[in-house]
Protein backbone atom coordinates (compact mmCIF):
# COMPACT_ATOMS: atom_id res chain seq x y z
CA UNK A 1 0.00 0.00 0.00
CA UNK A 2 1.61 3.06 -0.75
CA UNK A 3 1.29 6.59 1.18
CA UNK A 4 -1.92 7.99 -1.17
CA UNK A 5 -3.56 4.71 -0.73
CA UNK A 6 -3.13 5.23 3.29
CA UNK A 7 -3.46 9.00 3.01
CA UNK A 8 -7.24 8.05 1.22
CA UNK A 9 -8.18 5.49 4.49
CA UNK A 10 -6.85 8.04 7.38
CA UNK A 11 -8.10 11.10 6.05
CA UNK A 12 -11.22 11.38 7.58
CA UNK A 13 -9.85 9.81 11.25
CA UNK A 14 -8.51 10.71 14.65
CA UNK A 15 -5.54 9.72 16.40
CA UNK A 16 -4.33 9.97 19.53
CA UNK A 17 -1.11 10.29 20.01
CA UNK A 18 0.86 9.40 23.53
CA UNK A 19 4.69 10.05 23.62
CA UNK A 20 6.83 11.52 26.56
CA UNK A 21 9.85 12.40 24.43
CA UNK A 22 9.42 16.08 22.92
CA UNK A 23 11.33 15.50 20.32
CA UNK A 24 10.24 12.72 18.98
CA UNK A 25 6.87 13.36 20.01
CA UNK A 26 6.99 16.70 17.30
CA UNK A 27 9.02 14.45 14.70
CA UNK A 28 6.53 11.65 14.86
CA UNK A 29 3.28 14.05 15.09
CA UNK A 30 4.43 15.93 11.96
CA UNK A 31 3.98 12.81 10.04
CA UNK A 32 0.68 11.70 11.92
CA UNK A 33 -0.96 15.10 10.60
CA UNK A 34 0.15 14.64 7.18
CA UNK A 35 -2.32 11.50 7.12
CA UNK A 36 -5.08 11.73 9.89
CA UNK A 37 -8.21 14.68 9.97
CA UNK A 38 -7.09 15.13 13.72
CA UNK A 39 -3.94 14.24 16.03
CA UNK A 40 -4.20 14.20 19.56
CA UNK A 41 -1.22 14.91 21.58
CA UNK A 42 -0.11 14.05 25.31
CA UNK A 43 2.63 13.54 27.09
CA UNK A 44 1.99 10.55 29.36
CA UNK A 45 -0.31 7.94 30.28
CA UNK A 46 -2.51 9.72 32.30
CA UNK A 47 -3.06 12.90 30.47
CA UNK A 48 -3.19 10.55 27.82
CA UNK A 49 -6.48 8.72 29.06
CA UNK A 50 -7.68 12.60 30.59
CA UNK A 51 -7.49 13.19 26.75
CA UNK A 52 -9.12 10.44 25.61
CA UNK A 53 -11.96 10.52 28.08
CA UNK A 54 -12.47 14.23 27.54
CA UNK A 55 -13.65 13.57 23.79
CA UNK A 56 -17.03 13.31 22.59
CA UNK A 57 -16.32 11.12 19.96
CA UNK A 58 -13.68 8.30 21.01
CA UNK A 59 -10.21 8.61 18.67
CA UNK A 60 -10.39 6.19 15.96
CA UNK A 61 -7.14 4.97 16.49
CA UNK A 62 -4.76 5.17 20.19
CA UNK A 63 -0.70 5.24 19.05
CA UNK A 64 1.60 4.99 22.13
CA UNK A 65 4.99 4.43 24.20
CA UNK A 66 5.17 2.26 26.77
CA UNK A 67 7.97 3.55 28.81
CA UNK A 68 6.55 6.44 30.33
CA UNK A 69 6.73 8.42 33.97
CA UNK A 70 2.75 8.71 36.14
CA UNK A 71 1.32 6.23 33.56
CA UNK A 72 2.80 3.35 31.31
CA UNK A 73 1.89 2.99 27.74
CA UNK A 74 0.49 -0.69 29.10
CA UNK A 75 -1.48 0.54 31.75
CA UNK A 76 -3.08 3.06 29.28
CA UNK A 77 -4.10 0.41 26.95
CA UNK A 78 -5.94 -1.58 30.06
CA UNK A 79 -7.56 2.10 30.91
CA UNK A 80 -8.50 2.46 27.18
CA UNK A 81 -10.07 -0.85 26.92
CA UNK A 82 -12.10 -0.56 29.67
CA UNK A 83 -13.78 2.37 27.92
CA UNK A 84 -13.42 1.34 24.59
CA UNK A 85 -12.37 -2.54 24.47
CA UNK A 86 -12.43 -2.27 20.26
CA UNK A 87 -10.47 1.09 19.46
CA UNK A 88 -7.20 0.17 18.00
CA UNK A 89 -4.01 0.36 19.42
CA UNK A 90 -0.03 0.46 17.80
CA UNK A 91 3.01 0.63 20.14
CA UNK A 92 6.03 2.75 18.95
CA UNK A 93 8.75 2.11 21.49
CA UNK A 94 12.31 1.51 21.88
CA UNK A 95 11.67 -1.75 24.25
CA UNK A 96 11.92 -5.38 22.29
CA UNK A 97 11.83 -7.27 25.71
CA UNK A 98 9.74 -10.57 25.67
CA UNK A 99 7.66 -9.39 28.56
CA UNK A 100 6.29 -6.40 27.49
CA UNK A 101 5.56 -7.53 23.95
CA UNK A 102 3.62 -10.19 25.54
CA UNK A 103 2.04 -7.81 28.04
CA UNK A 104 1.22 -5.77 24.42
CA UNK A 105 -0.48 -8.85 22.77
CA UNK A 106 -2.58 -9.78 25.80
CA UNK A 107 -4.03 -6.43 25.44
CA UNK A 108 -5.01 -6.09 22.01
CA UNK A 109 -2.21 -4.31 20.65
CA UNK A 110 -2.77 -4.04 16.61
CA UNK A 111 0.97 -3.51 16.08
CA UNK A 112 4.18 -2.90 17.36
CA UNK A 113 7.01 -0.64 16.01
CA UNK A 114 10.46 -0.25 17.50
CA UNK A 115 12.28 3.17 17.68
CA UNK A 116 14.05 4.69 15.67
CA UNK A 117 10.28 4.48 13.11
CA UNK A 118 11.49 3.44 9.59
CA UNK A 119 9.51 5.35 7.25
CA UNK A 120 8.55 2.42 5.22
CA UNK A 121 7.29 -0.02 8.07
CA UNK A 122 5.54 3.67 9.64
CA UNK A 123 3.64 3.40 6.22
CA UNK A 124 2.71 -0.44 6.14
CA UNK A 125 1.52 -0.13 9.78
CA UNK A 126 -0.87 2.80 9.09
CA UNK A 127 -2.20 1.11 6.19
CA UNK A 128 -3.43 -2.07 7.99
CA UNK A 129 -4.69 -0.92 10.73
CA UNK A 130 -6.17 1.96 8.91
CA UNK A 131 -7.80 -0.85 6.98
CA UNK A 132 -8.66 -2.53 10.12
CA UNK A 133 -10.72 1.09 11.42
CA UNK A 134 -12.35 1.33 7.66
CA UNK A 135 -13.66 -2.53 8.14
CA UNK A 136 -14.77 -1.90 11.48
CA UNK A 137 -16.38 1.18 10.40
CA UNK A 138 -18.19 0.11 7.47
CA UNK A 139 -19.30 -3.07 9.39
CA UNK A 140 -20.66 -0.83 12.42
CA UNK A 141 -22.48 1.08 9.72
CA UNK A 142 -23.97 -1.64 7.45
CA UNK A 143 -24.85 -2.92 10.83
CA UNK A 144 -27.15 -0.40 11.92
CA UNK A 145 -28.35 -0.19 8.44
CA UNK A 146 -29.62 -3.80 8.52
CA UNK A 147 -31.09 -3.11 11.87
CA UNK A 148 -33.03 0.18 10.29
CA UNK A 149 -35.01 -1.91 7.49
CA UNK A 150 -34.94 -5.44 9.32
CA UNK A 151 -38.89 -5.41 9.87
CA UNK A 152 -38.78 -4.88 6.31
CA UNK A 153 -35.91 -7.16 5.00
CA UNK A 154 -35.42 -9.44 6.98
CA UNK A 155 -35.08 -12.35 4.73
CA UNK A 156 -33.30 -10.36 2.72
CA UNK A 157 -30.98 -8.65 5.00
CA UNK A 158 -30.01 -11.69 6.71
CA UNK A 159 -28.61 -12.90 3.58
CA UNK A 160 -26.80 -9.93 2.90
CA UNK A 161 -25.42 -10.09 6.76
CA UNK A 162 -24.09 -13.63 6.24
CA UNK A 163 -22.97 -12.90 2.73
CA UNK A 164 -20.84 -9.78 4.36
CA UNK A 165 -19.31 -12.00 7.33
CA UNK A 166 -18.28 -14.65 4.57
CA UNK A 167 -16.40 -11.94 3.03
CA UNK A 168 -14.91 -10.73 6.39
CA UNK A 169 -13.78 -14.27 7.57
CA UNK A 170 -13.24 -16.60 4.39
CA UNK A 171 -10.18 -16.51 2.09
CA UNK A 172 -11.74 -15.59 -1.36
CA UNK A 173 -8.57 -17.24 -3.09
CA UNK A 174 -8.38 -20.19 -1.15
CA UNK A 175 -11.76 -20.60 0.35
CA UNK A 176 -10.18 -21.06 3.53
CA UNK A 177 -10.76 -18.81 6.80
CA UNK A 178 -8.70 -15.97 6.37
CA UNK A 179 -6.38 -14.36 9.12
CA UNK A 180 -8.83 -12.30 10.92
CA UNK A 181 -10.93 -15.86 11.44
CA UNK A 182 -7.64 -17.41 12.84
CA UNK A 183 -7.12 -14.29 15.40
CA UNK A 184 -10.22 -14.22 16.55
CA UNK A 185 -10.77 -17.89 17.12
CA UNK A 186 -7.15 -17.58 19.29
CA UNK A 187 -8.63 -14.45 21.12
CA UNK A 188 -11.88 -16.29 22.11
CA UNK A 189 -9.85 -19.21 23.79
CA UNK A 190 -9.78 -19.78 27.49
CA UNK A 191 -6.41 -18.04 28.70
CA UNK A 192 -5.29 -21.72 30.20
CA UNK A 193 -6.53 -23.50 27.03
CA UNK A 194 -3.20 -25.17 25.33
CA UNK A 195 -3.01 -26.36 21.80
CA UNK A 196 -0.19 -27.06 19.20
CA UNK A 197 0.05 -24.58 16.29
CA UNK A 198 1.88 -25.62 12.43
CA UNK A 199 2.30 -22.71 10.23
CA UNK A 200 3.28 -23.65 6.60
CA UNK A 201 4.94 -21.19 4.66
CA UNK A 202 5.23 -22.16 1.20
CA UNK A 203 9.54 -22.14 -0.47
CA UNK A 204 10.10 -19.61 -2.60
CA UNK A 205 6.61 -18.73 -3.77
CA UNK A 206 7.52 -15.59 -5.65
CA UNK A 207 8.99 -17.68 -8.00
CA UNK A 208 5.23 -19.24 -9.12
CA UNK A 209 4.33 -15.63 -9.30
CA UNK A 210 6.72 -14.21 -11.82
CA UNK A 211 6.57 -18.19 -13.72
CA UNK A 212 3.17 -18.59 -13.88
CA UNK A 213 1.35 -15.02 -13.32
CA UNK A 214 -1.01 -13.64 -10.22
CA UNK A 215 -4.21 -14.98 -11.33
CA UNK A 216 -2.34 -18.85 -11.85
CA UNK A 217 -0.37 -18.27 -8.68
CA UNK A 218 -3.56 -17.92 -7.27
CA UNK A 219 -5.20 -21.09 -8.56
CA UNK A 220 -1.63 -22.50 -7.27
CA UNK A 221 -2.52 -21.42 -3.72
CA UNK A 222 -6.14 -22.80 -4.41
CA UNK A 223 -4.74 -25.80 -5.25
CA UNK A 224 -2.27 -26.08 -1.79
CA UNK A 225 -4.99 -25.65 0.38
CA UNK A 226 -7.13 -28.28 -0.69
CA UNK A 227 -4.39 -30.74 -0.78
CA UNK A 228 -3.55 -29.56 3.03
CA UNK A 229 -6.76 -30.14 3.93
CA UNK A 230 -7.22 -33.73 2.21
CA UNK A 231 -3.88 -34.28 4.46
CA UNK A 232 -4.42 -33.04 7.68
CA UNK A 233 -6.73 -35.11 10.36
CA UNK A 234 -10.37 -34.19 9.79
CA UNK A 235 -12.01 -31.26 11.31
CA UNK A 236 -8.41 -29.71 12.45
CA UNK A 237 -8.89 -25.82 11.48
CA UNK A 238 -6.66 -24.25 8.77
CA UNK A 239 -6.29 -20.96 8.00
CA UNK A 240 -4.49 -18.78 4.94
CA UNK A 241 -2.79 -16.27 7.11
CA UNK A 242 -0.59 -14.48 4.74
CA UNK A 243 0.06 -14.71 1.01
CA UNK A 244 1.59 -17.82 0.93
CA UNK A 245 1.44 -19.12 4.39
CA UNK A 246 -1.01 -21.34 6.36
CA UNK A 247 -1.61 -21.97 10.19
CA UNK A 248 -3.21 -25.12 11.26
CA UNK A 249 -4.54 -25.66 14.80
CA UNK A 250 -4.13 -28.85 16.59
CA UNK A 251 -6.46 -28.80 20.03
CA UNK A 252 -5.75 -30.69 22.80
CA UNK A 253 -8.00 -33.55 22.43
CA UNK A 254 -6.35 -33.83 18.86
CA UNK A 255 -4.31 -37.49 19.35
CA UNK A 256 -2.24 -36.21 16.33
CA UNK A 257 1.66 -35.09 16.89
CA UNK A 258 1.95 -31.60 14.91
CA UNK A 259 5.89 -33.29 13.94
CA UNK A 260 4.42 -36.28 12.75
CA UNK A 261 1.94 -34.17 10.76
CA UNK A 262 4.56 -32.12 9.17
CA UNK A 263 6.49 -34.56 8.23
CA UNK A 264 3.94 -36.60 6.68
CA UNK A 265 3.07 -32.72 5.04
CA UNK A 266 6.58 -32.81 3.54
CA UNK A 267 6.45 -36.26 2.47
CA UNK A 268 3.28 -36.14 0.36
CA UNK A 269 4.35 -32.55 -0.97
CA UNK A 270 7.29 -34.11 -2.05
CA UNK A 271 6.09 -37.09 -3.81
CA UNK A 272 2.82 -35.09 -5.18
CA UNK A 273 2.59 -32.41 -7.92
CA UNK A 274 0.42 -29.51 -7.46
CA UNK A 275 0.20 -28.55 -10.80
CA UNK A 276 1.20 -29.56 -14.79
CA UNK A 277 2.17 -26.79 -17.04
CA UNK A 278 4.30 -27.08 -19.95
CA UNK A 279 4.39 -30.90 -20.03
CA UNK A 280 5.94 -31.03 -16.94
CA UNK A 281 5.14 -31.58 -13.17
CA UNK A 282 5.33 -28.89 -10.84
CA UNK A 283 6.54 -29.23 -7.03
CA UNK A 284 6.42 -27.68 -3.72
CA UNK A 285 7.72 -27.98 -0.29
CA UNK A 286 6.67 -26.52 2.98
CA UNK A 287 8.94 -24.68 5.75
CA UNK A 288 7.18 -25.41 9.04
CA UNK A 289 7.38 -23.62 12.02
CA UNK A 290 5.79 -25.84 15.23
CA UNK A 291 4.68 -24.64 18.82
CA UNK A 292 3.67 -27.53 21.11
CA UNK A 293 1.34 -27.20 23.92
CA UNK A 294 1.05 -23.77 24.43
CA UNK A 295 -1.28 -21.34 25.92
CA UNK A 296 -3.65 -19.95 22.74
CA UNK A 297 -2.39 -15.81 23.36
CA UNK A 298 1.23 -16.96 22.53
CA UNK A 299 1.07 -20.18 20.28
CA UNK A 300 1.39 -18.52 17.46
CA UNK A 301 3.93 -15.87 18.03
CA UNK A 302 6.14 -18.92 19.42
CA UNK A 303 5.24 -20.83 15.79
CA UNK A 304 6.63 -18.52 13.41
CA UNK A 305 9.72 -17.91 15.94
CA UNK A 306 10.23 -21.47 15.38
CA UNK A 307 9.61 -20.62 11.47
CA UNK A 308 12.34 -17.38 11.51
CA UNK A 309 14.47 -19.78 13.41
CA UNK A 310 14.54 -22.46 10.18
CA UNK A 311 14.56 -19.56 7.27
CA UNK A 312 17.42 -18.26 9.48
CA UNK A 313 19.01 -21.65 8.51
CA UNK A 314 18.49 -21.02 5.03
CA UNK A 315 17.04 -24.10 4.31
CA UNK A 316 13.85 -25.98 2.80
CA UNK A 317 11.53 -28.28 3.22
CA UNK A 318 11.73 -28.99 6.93
CA UNK A 319 10.13 -28.53 9.90
CA UNK A 320 11.08 -26.52 13.34
CA UNK A 321 10.06 -26.78 17.06
CA UNK A 322 9.77 -23.91 19.10
CA UNK A 323 12.89 -24.46 21.72
CA UNK A 324 12.35 -21.53 24.59
CA UNK A 325 16.02 -21.13 25.06
CA UNK A 326 17.19 -22.63 21.54
CA UNK A 327 20.29 -20.17 19.81
CA UNK A 328 18.04 -18.59 17.89
CA UNK A 329 15.54 -17.65 20.12
CA UNK A 330 18.81 -16.76 22.69
CA UNK A 331 20.08 -14.48 19.99
CA UNK A 332 16.86 -12.79 19.26
CA UNK A 333 17.16 -12.16 23.22
CA UNK A 334 20.87 -11.02 22.95
CA UNK A 335 20.29 -9.06 20.36
CA UNK A 336 17.18 -7.25 21.81
CA UNK A 337 19.32 -6.51 24.97
CA UNK A 338 22.17 -4.98 23.00
CA UNK A 339 20.06 -3.18 20.62
CA UNK A 340 18.50 -1.20 23.84
CA UNK A 341 22.29 -0.64 25.58
CA UNK A 342 23.59 0.09 22.21
CA UNK A 343 21.29 2.72 21.47
CA UNK A 344 21.22 4.44 24.98
CA UNK A 345 24.98 4.15 24.65
CA UNK A 346 24.50 6.08 20.78
CA UNK A 347 21.61 8.85 22.74
CA UNK A 348 24.14 9.43 25.59
CA UNK A 349 27.31 9.92 23.33
CA UNK A 350 29.02 7.25 25.13
CA UNK A 351 30.58 6.21 22.05
CA UNK A 352 34.72 7.02 21.90
CA UNK A 353 37.16 5.72 19.37
CA UNK A 354 40.29 3.94 20.35
CA UNK A 355 43.74 4.18 17.86
CA UNK A 356 45.68 1.23 16.85
CA UNK A 357 49.12 2.35 15.45
CA UNK A 358 49.73 1.24 11.92
CA UNK A 359 53.70 0.73 12.47
CA UNK A 360 56.82 0.39 9.27
CA UNK A 361 57.96 -3.05 10.70
CA UNK A 362 61.33 -2.71 9.97
CA UNK A 363 61.95 0.66 12.41
CA UNK A 364 58.66 0.05 14.73
CA UNK A 365 57.78 4.04 13.86
CA UNK A 366 54.09 4.54 13.91
CA UNK A 367 53.13 5.58 10.20
CA UNK A 368 49.18 5.71 10.90
CA UNK A 369 46.48 4.92 13.26
CA UNK A 370 43.41 3.46 12.47
CA UNK A 371 40.19 4.52 14.80
CA UNK A 372 37.85 2.17 16.37
CA UNK A 373 34.49 2.45 17.55
CA UNK A 374 33.75 1.57 20.98
CA UNK A 375 31.27 1.68 23.65
CA UNK A 376 31.46 2.63 27.01
CA UNK A 377 29.19 1.62 29.96
CA UNK A 378 27.80 3.85 32.24
CA UNK A 379 30.26 2.65 34.84
CA UNK A 380 33.04 2.85 32.86
CA UNK A 381 33.77 -0.25 31.62
CA UNK A 382 34.55 -0.43 27.50
CA UNK A 383 32.13 -2.67 25.52
CA UNK A 384 33.95 -4.29 22.13
CA UNK A 385 32.08 -4.05 18.51
CA UNK A 386 31.09 -8.13 18.78
CA UNK A 387 28.59 -6.79 21.20
CA UNK A 388 27.26 -3.86 19.70
CA UNK A 389 27.53 -4.04 15.83
CA UNK A 390 25.41 -5.75 14.88
CA UNK A 391 22.65 -4.86 17.10
CA UNK A 392 23.16 -1.49 15.90
CA UNK A 393 22.82 -3.23 11.59
CA UNK A 394 19.59 -4.62 12.84
CA UNK A 395 18.22 -1.15 14.27
CA UNK A 396 19.45 0.95 11.88
CA UNK A 397 21.75 3.00 13.38
CA UNK A 398 24.73 1.68 11.67
CA UNK A 399 25.21 5.47 10.05
CA UNK A 400 25.16 6.90 13.36
CA UNK A 401 27.26 5.25 14.77
CA UNK A 402 29.91 5.82 11.77
CA UNK A 403 29.12 10.21 12.19
CA UNK A 404 29.70 10.15 15.35
CA UNK A 405 32.87 7.92 15.21
CA UNK A 406 34.28 10.65 12.47
CA UNK A 407 33.40 13.76 14.32
CA UNK A 408 35.29 12.52 17.62
CA UNK A 409 38.11 11.00 15.50
CA UNK A 410 38.38 14.65 13.72
CA UNK A 411 38.74 16.30 16.85
CA UNK A 412 41.23 13.84 18.18
CA UNK A 413 43.43 14.44 14.51
CA UNK A 414 42.09 18.09 14.08
CA UNK A 415 45.44 19.46 15.25
CA UNK A 416 48.20 16.22 14.26
CA UNK A 417 49.26 16.01 10.87
CA UNK A 418 49.55 11.94 11.64
CA UNK A 419 46.78 9.74 8.70
CA UNK A 420 44.60 7.79 10.35
CA UNK A 421 41.53 5.41 8.78
CA UNK A 422 37.82 5.44 10.06
CA UNK A 423 35.98 2.06 8.74
CA UNK A 424 33.05 2.47 6.91
CA UNK A 425 29.66 -0.18 6.60
CA UNK A 426 28.01 -1.17 3.90
CA UNK A 427 24.94 0.87 4.97
CA UNK A 428 27.14 3.90 5.25
CA UNK A 429 28.17 3.51 1.26
CA UNK A 430 24.45 2.65 0.29
CA UNK A 431 23.50 6.27 1.93
CA UNK A 432 23.19 8.35 -0.75
CA UNK A 433 24.01 11.60 1.71
CA UNK A 434 27.01 10.20 3.46
CA UNK A 435 28.88 11.25 1.13
CA UNK A 436 28.07 14.65 1.16
CA UNK A 437 27.84 14.73 5.46
CA UNK A 438 31.87 13.21 5.28
CA UNK A 439 32.70 15.54 2.82
CA UNK A 440 31.17 18.56 4.30
CA UNK A 441 32.44 17.79 7.76
CA UNK A 442 36.00 16.84 6.09
CA UNK A 443 36.30 21.07 5.07
CA UNK A 444 34.74 22.17 8.27
CA UNK A 445 37.26 20.25 10.48
CA UNK A 446 39.70 21.70 8.40
CA UNK A 447 41.22 18.60 7.56
CA UNK A 448 42.64 17.80 4.43
CA UNK A 449 41.12 14.29 2.88
CA UNK A 450 44.23 13.19 1.82
CA UNK A 451 45.21 12.39 5.57
CA UNK A 452 41.98 10.59 5.87
CA UNK A 453 41.65 6.76 4.69
CA UNK A 454 38.18 5.14 4.42
CA UNK A 455 38.44 1.24 5.28
CA UNK A 456 35.41 -0.76 3.51
CA UNK A 457 35.08 -4.66 3.29
CA UNK A 458 36.28 -6.11 -0.14
CA UNK A 459 32.89 -7.44 -0.05
CA UNK A 460 31.14 -3.79 -0.32
CA UNK A 461 33.26 -2.99 -2.73
CA UNK A 462 33.54 -6.09 -5.42
CA UNK A 463 29.65 -6.88 -4.75
CA UNK A 464 27.68 -6.71 -8.09
CA UNK A 465 25.29 -4.69 -6.65
CA UNK A 466 26.62 -2.21 -5.36
CA UNK A 467 26.98 0.45 -8.43
CA UNK A 468 25.66 3.03 -5.53
CA UNK A 469 28.73 2.09 -3.69
CA UNK A 470 30.81 2.44 -6.35
CA UNK A 471 29.65 6.12 -6.99
CA UNK A 472 30.04 6.75 -3.45
CA UNK A 473 33.82 5.55 -3.83
CA UNK A 474 34.52 7.26 -6.77
CA UNK A 475 32.94 10.61 -5.74
CA UNK A 476 34.81 10.34 -2.25
CA UNK A 477 38.57 9.66 -4.11
CA UNK A 478 38.18 12.85 -6.57
CA UNK A 479 37.73 14.33 -3.00
CA UNK A 480 40.81 13.01 -2.50
CA UNK A 481 40.24 10.81 0.38
CA UNK A 482 42.48 7.09 0.68
CA UNK A 483 40.86 3.83 0.07
CA UNK A 484 42.04 0.91 1.75
CA UNK A 485 39.93 -2.67 1.07
CA UNK A 486 39.71 -4.11 4.92
CA UNK A 487 40.04 -8.29 5.71
CA UNK A 488 41.34 -8.87 1.82
CA UNK A 489 41.16 -12.19 1.27
CA UNK A 490 38.58 -13.01 3.74
CA UNK A 491 35.21 -12.96 1.48
CA UNK A 492 35.41 -13.57 -2.51
CA UNK A 493 38.12 -11.63 -3.96
CA UNK A 494 37.88 -11.00 -7.36
CA UNK A 495 41.29 -9.99 -8.27
CA UNK A 496 39.93 -8.90 -12.36
CA UNK A 497 36.96 -7.09 -10.38
CA UNK A 498 39.74 -4.78 -7.96
CA UNK A 499 41.04 -3.30 -10.91
CA UNK A 500 37.77 -1.02 -11.42
CA UNK A 501 37.82 -0.50 -7.74
CA UNK A 502 39.75 3.32 -6.69
CA UNK A 503 41.28 1.69 -3.99
CA UNK A 504 45.12 2.88 -2.60
CA UNK A 505 46.04 0.58 0.03
CA UNK A 506 45.42 -3.23 1.00
CA UNK A 507 45.11 -4.56 4.42
CA UNK A 508 45.71 -8.21 4.75
CA UNK A 509 43.43 -10.18 6.80
CA UNK A 510 44.67 -11.98 9.45
CA UNK A 511 43.44 -15.58 8.90
CA UNK A 512 46.86 -15.18 6.46
CA UNK A 513 48.83 -13.82 8.97
CA UNK A 514 48.04 -15.56 11.83
CA UNK A 515 51.26 -18.03 12.72
CA UNK A 516 52.34 -17.45 8.90
CA UNK A 517 55.67 -18.76 10.02
CA UNK A 518 54.53 -22.26 10.17
CA UNK A 519 52.29 -22.68 7.52
CA UNK A 520 54.07 -22.46 4.12
CA UNK A 521 50.20 -21.82 1.98
CA UNK A 522 49.82 -18.95 3.91
CA UNK A 523 53.37 -17.30 2.56
CA UNK A 524 52.32 -18.47 -0.70
CA UNK A 525 48.63 -16.44 -0.47
CA UNK A 526 50.62 -13.58 1.09
CA UNK A 527 52.83 -13.89 -1.74
CA UNK A 528 50.27 -13.80 -4.80
CA UNK A 529 48.73 -10.27 -2.95
CA UNK A 530 52.02 -8.96 -2.34
CA UNK A 531 52.74 -9.31 -6.10
CA UNK A 532 49.49 -8.16 -7.12
CA UNK A 533 49.21 -5.54 -4.70
CA UNK A 534 52.47 -4.33 -6.11
CA UNK A 535 51.42 -4.56 -9.97
CA UNK A 536 48.46 -2.23 -9.11
CA UNK A 537 50.63 0.16 -7.14
CA UNK A 538 48.56 -0.82 -3.56
CA UNK A 539 50.10 -0.38 -0.41
CA UNK A 540 50.24 -3.29 1.74
CA UNK A 541 49.17 -3.63 5.53
CA UNK A 542 49.27 -7.01 7.11
CA UNK A 543 46.94 -6.83 9.86
CA UNK A 544 46.45 -9.28 13.38
CA UNK A 545 50.34 -9.61 13.64
CA UNK A 546 50.83 -11.13 16.89
CA UNK A 547 54.35 -12.59 17.24
CA UNK A 548 58.30 -11.79 16.57
CA UNK A 549 58.05 -14.69 14.03
CA UNK A 550 55.12 -13.00 11.85
CA UNK A 551 56.80 -10.12 11.75
CA UNK A 552 59.98 -11.34 10.27
CA UNK A 553 58.43 -13.79 8.03
CA UNK A 554 56.10 -10.51 7.17
CA UNK A 555 59.21 -8.45 6.61
CA UNK A 556 60.97 -10.78 4.69
CA UNK A 557 57.96 -11.17 1.91
CA UNK A 558 58.60 -7.89 1.26
CA UNK A 559 55.41 -6.49 3.44
CA UNK A 560 56.60 -2.85 4.77
CA UNK A 561 53.62 -2.34 7.08
CA UNK A 562 51.77 -4.02 9.98
CA UNK A 563 49.13 -3.65 12.61
CA UNK A 564 48.58 -6.07 15.62
CA UNK A 565 48.99 -6.80 19.22
CA UNK A 566 52.82 -7.28 18.95
CA UNK A 567 53.09 -3.50 18.23
CA UNK A 568 50.54 -2.07 20.73
CA UNK A 569 47.09 -2.87 21.78
CA UNK A 570 44.03 -0.22 20.70
CA UNK A 571 44.75 3.13 22.69
CA UNK A 572 42.18 4.84 24.43
CA UNK A 573 44.37 8.17 24.12
CA UNK A 574 46.73 9.08 21.46
CA UNK A 575 50.54 9.54 22.45
CA UNK A 576 51.65 12.77 22.44
CA UNK A 577 53.65 13.88 18.78
CA UNK A 578 55.84 16.38 18.26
Amino acid sequence: MNEMEVAQLTSGLTVLYVEDDISLRNETGALLEEFFATVLYASDGQEGLEVFKAQPVAPDLLITDINMPRMNGIELIHAVKKIDENVPVVIISAHNETELFLDSIRTGVNAYMLKPIQYEQFIDTLGKVARVICAMRENVAYKHHLEEVIEKKTGELEENYQKLQRALSIDPITSLPNQASLHEELHCMRKNEHLSVMVFDVDHFSGFNDFLGFDEADGLLFKIGSMLRYILPPNTPLYRENSDEFVALIKESSSCLPEVLAQQAISFFKETPVMHKEDADMYISFSIGICIDESADTALLKARTALHELKESGLAGKYQIYARNSPFSLTQKHNALWIHKARKALEEDRVVPFFQPIVEMETGVHVKYECLARLKEADGSVLMPMYFIEPLRLNGLMGNLTRMLIKKCYEAFGDKNIPFSINLSQEDMMDQTFVDFLIKRTALSQINPSRVILEILEDVVIDARSSCASQALGRLKEAGFKIAIDDFGAERSNYSRLESVPCDILKIDGQFVRNIDAVPHKVRIVKNILKMAQGMGFEVIAEHVATEQEKETLLALGVRYGQGFYFSQPLESLPHMS
